[in-house]
């Protein structure tokens, strides 16, 4: 596979991508719903919301496991946060939520199972490999460069808004997600004939839709409730970054209409 260009950024939409797109409806409803969850697991939630949470979260394994790799790894890491800190009193609703996540999970061995063991069609063995930075600098000569113009909105919200990461559920987990597609692309890939493909990507633009989706629903927030010029620059600030993305983004998506290769 071919060196990418310099900065090489990557898209909160891969739009060349079927089965990406396909995961999208069902994570949108898996990301509300699991941050409503995360939210309140601890003091109670409906059967109604498990049932809405673990049938979306299971459908987009079944389009595609990208987001529900990247989103289980989220859940496991923050539920035993808290068991922990709970020092174990939490254990039966911490056991609601799992629960929740137990079919998706068992879709995501048997899909990777064969993709994560034994040997690949040429006989190199399969399996996930680590290697800092190696695989996405095949695509970016500088991955710096490329995650700061790739997320250059949604770093700025991050930045102005960052006193509501603790109190907005929704924009705490869209940056949890965000992280731990970046550290899953960063470090790790497939072993065999799969490795310069770069998969472990789709969990990382996942991510960057997420936190593009929740930056522009807080931006809307703030535009609304801006009275201070300081708050009218920042707001100005936000808007003029998101529409520098969209024009990027439209253009994009034109090119692909032409027919041409998206990674060329």
């Amino acid at each position: 596979m071919p060196v990418l260009p310099a900065a090489w950024t990557y898209t909160p939409n891969p739009l060349w991508n079927a089965t990406y797109l396909a995961t999208r409806p069902f994570s949108v409803i898996s990301f509300f719903e699991g941050a409503k969850l995360l939210e309140k697991y601890e003091r109670g939630a409906k059967l109604q919301e498990y049932l809405l949470f673990a049938a979306s979260l299971l459908l987009g394994a079944l389009a595609k496991p990208s987001f529900t790799l990247v989103a289980i790894a989220v859940y496991a890491v923050v539920l035993l946060y808290r068991f922990v800190k709970s020092r174990g009193r939490n254990l039966r609703k911490s056991l609601y939520f799992g629960f929740c996540v137990l079919p998706a999970g068992f879709v995501m061995i048997y899909q990777y199972f064969g993709v994560f063991s034994g040997s690949d069609y040429v006989g190199e063995s399969a399996g996930i490999g680590i290697s800092p930075g190696e695989i996405w600098s095949l695509y970016s000569g500088n991955i710096l460069l490329s995650v700061l113009l790739g997320n250059a909105f949604a770093l700025f919200m991050l930045i102005y808004n960052r006193g509501k990461l603790k109190s907005v559920s929704w924009f705490r987990h869209a940056w949890q997600l965000w992280i731990t597609g970046f550290l899953m692309f960063f470090f790790l890939y497939e072993k065999g004939f799969r490795a310069n493909h770069g998969n472990f990507a789709w969990g990382y633009m996942h991510g960057m839709f997420f936190v593009f989706l929740a930056g522009l629903m807080l931006l809307i927030c703030n535009t609304l409730d801006a009275k201070k010029k300081k708050e009218i620059c920042g707001v100005c600030a936000g808007w003029l970054l998101y529409a520098a993305h969209l024009v990027c983004g439209v253009h994009f998506f034109l090119y692909l209409l032409a027919g041409n290769d998206p990674f060329i």
